[in-house]
């Protein structure tokens, strides 16, 4: 009978505890706890409004932009919705280095809080494309690093809100047309977005992400990756509009720049397999637009030289997977350590007799 008490005694208990959770002092109590965290939410929105006011003022920005990114990560998810308002509502910032940091912002959101500025994208992309139209150097960069954020962060979440999908429902296709639309407004800026979104940065600006993290965006971005291949070397074939090649030839630089990493940091060969098959229209693209380009556009020459170096640097030079793939890799000739002037030895023997021009010793 004392086991039985017991036994009892603990489901008396539970009982007992669902009474009171359901009896009126226990709901006082809970609305109670929901009012103070609603305080609490409000007082911090406050205080983040502050600090966001703050980067207009040039004595107090730097310290403000920093504490916010501190604060960042540890926003709630209910928050980051009235965080991003507080951000958005800033149409024209005096300084263009508030928008900058502005930007800037939102790119840590998106990487602290991925899930949350999924829902968030068509507004995110509608304000990255009115920074665009500043037309400040840094704040181009800086949406670079947003561009990226997105692409690395906010783009595998189920949650993703896409802006008028129409027939597709891709997010790189559905993200670079938001760009590409642009491009008549703000000119190259869009195009240096859409490598954002093919080759994404750090929050530096500058570094690669992490082996897992560029594996991962490589495997995501592989049929986007093949479609855009086609579509740049179509505009590029028997084209007499070389003055677009500058921008085409810095978008196969970004593609190139990703198949190298993700071969390298995670023995992602896939990407290069798609890129070598275009190698030899990239070369006659590159000869054409040096032959029969603008004479003054000393961009469009630049851009041709670096992505054909960077091109001859991951395909011919490296002892990489997509060698024996290659045709004009097989020279035997060429060692990892060639230098530049070897490397133009080869080019005049693969018919590139533009480069001989230079009257560079070779």
């Amino acid at each position: 009978m004392e086991a039985n008490f017991q036994r009892r005694a603990p489901g008396r208990t539970r009982v007992g505890s669902i009474k009171d959770s359901l009896s009126p002092k226990g709901t006082i109590k809970k609305k109670k706890q929901d009012r103070k965290t609603k305080e609490r939410q409000t007082q911090e929105i406050s205080n983040l409004n502050v600090l966001i006011g703050r980067l207009e003022d040039r004595d107090t920005q730097q310290q403000a932009f920093a504490t916010l990114i501190e604060c960042f990560p540890g926003l709630g998810p209910s928050t980051v919705k009235e965080v991003y308002a507080l951000i958005e509502k800033n149409k024209k910032p005096g300084r263009s280095s508030t928008r900058r940091m502005l930007v800037l912002l939102i790119a840590a959101l998106c990487r602290c809080h991925p899930v949350q500025s999924a829902k968030l994208l068509p507004r995110i992309l509608s304000y990255t494309c009115l920074r665009l139209r500043d037309k400040h150097a840094k704040t181009t960069d800086a949406c670079v690093i947003l561009v990226s954020a997105i692409a690395l962060y906010v783009l595998p979440c189920p949650t993703i809100s896409l802006p008028d999908a129409g027939s597709t429902t891709q997010p790189f296709e559905v993200v670079a047309a938001v760009f590409a639309k642009e491009t008549s407004a703000v000119g190259e800026a869009a195009t240096r977005c859409l490598c954002g979104l093919l080759h994404p940065v750090d929050f530096d600006g500058v570094s690669v992400p992490g082996p897992s993290t560029i594996l991962a965006h490589a495997v995501r971005i592989r049929p986007f990756f093949k479609n855009l291949l086609a579509d740049i070397v179509a505009k590029m074939d028997g084209s007499t509009m070389f003055a677009t090649f500058s921008s085409l030839f810095l978008l196969l630089q970004s593609a190139c720049l990703l198949a190298r990493d993700a071969q390298e940091k995670g023995s992602f060969t896939q990407l290069g397999d798609d890129f070598a098959p275009y190698i030899s229209s990239i070369y006659e693209a590159i000869e054409d637009s040096f032959q029969c380009g603008p004479r003054d556009n000393w961009m469009l020459r630049k851009r041709g030289l670096e992505l054909l170096t960077l091109v001859l640097d991951v395909f011919a030079l490296q002892e990489s997977a997509w060698c024996s793939t290659v045709e004009i890799a097989k020279e035997s000739e060429f060692e990892p350590s060639c230098s530049l002037a070897a490397m133009i030895r080869f080019l005049s023997s693969a018919k590139l007799p533009f480069l001989l021009q230079w009257r560079l010793n070779v």
